[in-house]
Order: structure tokens, then C-alpha cells, then sequence
């Protein structure tokens, strides 16, 4: 049987180790023989699961040492800074390993007794070349690798436009500057040139603050991880640079609007029939886009007794916030455009940016928004104020809006029951001939 991490534990003079034997076929490129790690504590519950940590640092590089040879340049750099950590050493280039204290060389040399066969060992330990460019590119490579855990949890879609709108970003810089510049080059006055391009977009192509603020916050956080990981000692170029946001408000529709315009017969029979429920549901349900479009055909419930959706966390998706998971009664135009679509919304499914777009071209182009400040999300201000307007509890207006409850919690809170009894409330009026199928 296949040892774990924790039977490769061992306590030596009151501090726990990970301790391994460098496999056979590993012996031409990491020449120790038996590798020791530190897990710098003598508490066994802290020692597990750093030893698992240190595991996968260890067969990181072994792997990394496989594959030296198809490597570029910055990849073995960090690949060498790892090896000497793992070493129980910080990464000098040859000329700096020269000018450290003769205690702390001739402590490097005695760790490379017996091992001058093992170049990535030396490299490490004994100093390598220097560090190598990194070109703005290269960088963003670097950066997508380092932070790639906080991609866990999201949609496939939010993966997509989180990658996009980074590349995008990069493509800009480097594009304004006129070349990928390497990253230790880059001065206060390449922030400036990206900054001034952004403002003459502002005042003169009709861009957002925000688009510019959101392009030099993802270039100045790439840059702030590589820095960061790779121990550049780079000055940050953006600091101060971004301009204030003008926050944009949606504004509810009002409940004439909805009932008389937007419900009128034949108004959304230009949608396709998918987005035609989806809007319904949000307008009904309050539920926003990336809500409506993660439902599946196991959280809507149109056979209970009490016809209801669920909002879920489920794997692979990610909720605005914690309290977002609820149970909503399916009422009104929801209750009959969800019968349509009783699996979800299988178009849009996890595609709520699709959605959204779809939704608002089709209304602004057909005289369905009060404004253009209107959007689809502006259904969810609508839910909102009807709530308020009929003086729905507190507690009851949280859950359904899935808002955190400000005051203690106790008990389970509102029932379905209880629920539909407010949202029958609130539900709009179905104008004669309207027919959420209609072509």
C-alpha cells in the first residue's frame, strides 16, 4: 500500500519532520537521498497537514526536475528558488552567494558534500545565474498560475471572463507601450502613459471610469503577485493612479410599467422563448441572472404542494455572497413561465453574462426599458420596494431577497407557506391575452 504524507512524519528533538527516500528513478537529479523537511512545530495536528503541504511541494519539484529541459527561462529560475527552500535556503544568484558571510557559505558548501553531481542542488544552494526578464506576457502566465486557487468555485463562464478581461488588460499595456516590456524595466511613467490613454477614452470615446479603474487594477495586482512570489523588489507603477468611480444605480421598474408595457401581449415574443422565462423569473422572483441561470432541474420544484425554486451553492458555482442560498415560492408569470422549462434554463445555463446581454438588447431596442439606466437586474430593485410597499417583515423580505437578517436569528424563519403568502401579494396582475409562450 501507497504511504501517505502522514506515515513519512517523525519527530527529531521535539519538532516533526517530513522524511522521505528520493525514489530511484529520481537519483540522477536530486542526489540527497533522503529528504528531511521541517514542519516547524512539535504539535501533531499542525504537523499533518503541513507534511501533506510539504508532499506536494516535494513531488512538485521532483516533476519540475523531470522537465527541466522543455522549460523557459523564469519557470527554472523559480523552480531553483523552490529547490533551495526546500533546501532550508534562500535562493542567491552566484555573485550575491560571494558576498554573504563566510558562515553562512561554508554552511551552504557542507549541505553539497558528496553532491557536486546534482547541478539543480548546486544551482540552488551554491548560487545560479541571475535572474532572468520577465517580460509584462510572460508575467501574466506567472500570475494566472499563482492565484489559480481563488478560480475554485467558479462557473466556467466566470472563469472565461476573469481570464478575458486580465488578457485584455495585459494586451492594452503592452500594446500602449509598444512592447513587451520586461517587468523589472517597467517605471511610474509607463503607469502614466496607460493612465492618460485610458482618460482620453474617457473624455472623448464615451468609456466608463470604471472600465479604466477595473484595467489598471488588474494590471497592478498581476504585477503586485509576481512581484511578490518571485522576490523582484519592484516599485509599484499604478499606485494612486485610478480615478473615482461614479457608482451606477439601477432603478426599479414600477409596477404600471411592468403590468402594462412589459406584460402587454406580444411584447417579448421576439425573445427566444429561453430568455423569455428567464426574464419572467427574475422579474416575479427578484432572482438575479447568475441565480436564474444555475437552476437545474433538481432545485425547481413545480410537483410540491408549494411550487418553489431553490437557489443553491452547488459545485462549480459561486454565490455572490453567503446568504444568497434560499427557497423562493414560484407565483405569478414565474409559476407558468417555469413550467415551460421544468430541467432550468438549459440555453443559459451558467451563462448569465449571455443572458443579461440578450435580455437588455432585446428590451432597449423595443422600447422596454423606462430608461437606460434600466437593465435586467433592475427587476431585482422592483422585487425590493414591492416588498416594502405591502410591509412584509423584515425577516421575510432577507430570505427572499437573500440579504443577511441584521438582527439574532432563532427558529427556522418563514415558511414556503408563509412566503407565498407575501409574494401572492406582490405577484403582477396577468393581463388578458398574454401568453408567456406567444411567438
Amino acid at each position: 500500500m501507497a504511504k501517505s504524507a502522514a506515515d513519512r512524519v517523525s519527530l527529531r528533538g521535539g519538532v516533526y519532520y517530513y522524511i522521505r527516500r528520493v525514489p530511484t528513478h529520481l537519483t540522477a537529479l536530486d542526489t540527497r537521498t533522503i529528504v528531511r523537511i521541517s514542519l516547524h512545530t512539535g504539535d501533531l495536528k499542525k504537523a499533518l497537514p503541513a507534511a501533506v503541504v510539504a508532499e506536494q511541494e516535494l513531488e512538485l519539484l521532483w516533476s519540475t526536475l523531470k522537465a527541466q529541459g522543455s522549460l523557459d527561462a523564469w519557470t527554472r529560475y523559480r523552480a531553483t528558488m523552490e529547490r533551495a527552500r526546500l533546501e532550508g535556503f534562500v535562493y542567491r544568484p552566484a555573485d550575491e552567494v560571494a558576498g554573504l558571510r563566510v558562515s553562512e557559505i561554508l554552511r551552504r558548501l557542507e549541505s553539497l558534500a558528496g553532491r557536486e553531481a546534482d547541478p539543480s542542488a548546486v544551482h540552488a544552494i551554491a548560487g545560479g545565474p541571475d535572474r532572468p526578464d520577465i517580460t509584462i506576457k510572460a508575467a501574466l502566465k506567472l500570475y494566472k498560475n499563482f492565484v489559480a486557487s481563488e478560480l475554485v468555485g467558479k462557473r466556467d463562464d466566470q472563469v472565461r471572463r476573469w481570464n478575458n478581461a486580465r488578457d485584455l488588460a495585459v494586451a492594452e499595456f503592452v500594446a500602449c507601450l509598444g512592447e513587451d516590456k520586461a517587468i523589472g524595466e517597467l517605471t511610474r511613467d509607463d503607469g502614466r502613459k496607460f493612465r492618460d490613454l485610458w482618460l482620453g477614452r474617457v473624455r472623448t470615446e464615451g468609456y466608463g471610469r470604471n472600465a479604466m479603474n477595473k484595467q489598471i487594477s488588474h494590471l497592478s495586482r498581476m504585477l503586485s503577485v509576481v512581484n511578490e512570489e518571485m522576490k523582484l523588489g519592484l516599485d509599484p507603477i499604478f499606485t494612486g493612479l485610478s480615478v473615482k468611480e461614479i457608482k451606477v444605480e439601477r432603478p426599479p421598474f414600477s409596477r404600471k410599467f411592468v403590468e402594462e408595457t412589459i406584460l402587454a401581449p406580444g411584447a417579448l415574443a421576439g425573445l427566444n422563448l429561453d430568455a423569455r422565462v428567464a426574464l419572467l423569473v427574475c422579474a416575479e422572483t427578484g432572482m438575479g441572472a447568475e441565480e436564474v441561470t444555475s437552476l437545474r432541474a433538481d432545485t425547481i420544484h413545480l410537483d410540491a404542494p408549494i411550487p418553489f425554486v431553490a437557489v443553491v451553492a452547488r459545485e462549480g458555482a459561486e454565490q455572490k455572497t453567503e446568504y444568497r442560498p434560499r427557497q423562493i415560492p414560484l407565483v405569478g408569470v414565474a409559476l407558468e413561465a417555469m413550467k415551460l422549462r421544468p430541467a432550468g434554463i438549459e440555453r443559459y445555463y451558467d451563462k448569465n453574462a449571455s443572458l443579461s446581454a440578450v435580455v437588455n438588447k432585446f428590451m432597449r431596442d423595443n422600447n422596454l426599458m423606462p430608461s437606460q439606466r434600466h437593465s435586467l437586474y433592475s427587476f431585482r430593485h422592483s422585487f425590493q420596494d414591492r416588498l416594502t410597499q405591502v410591509e412584509a417583515p423584515d425577516r421575510l423580505q432577507a430570505e427572499l431577497m437573500g440579504h443577511k437578517y441584521v438582527r439574532e436569528k432563532y427558529g427556522k424563519g418563514p415558511d414556503l407557506a408563509q412566503k407565498r403568502r407575501w409574494l401572492d401579494k406582490i405577484a403582477y396582475a396577468i393581463p388578458e391575452g398574454f401568453a408567456v409562450h406567444q411567438a
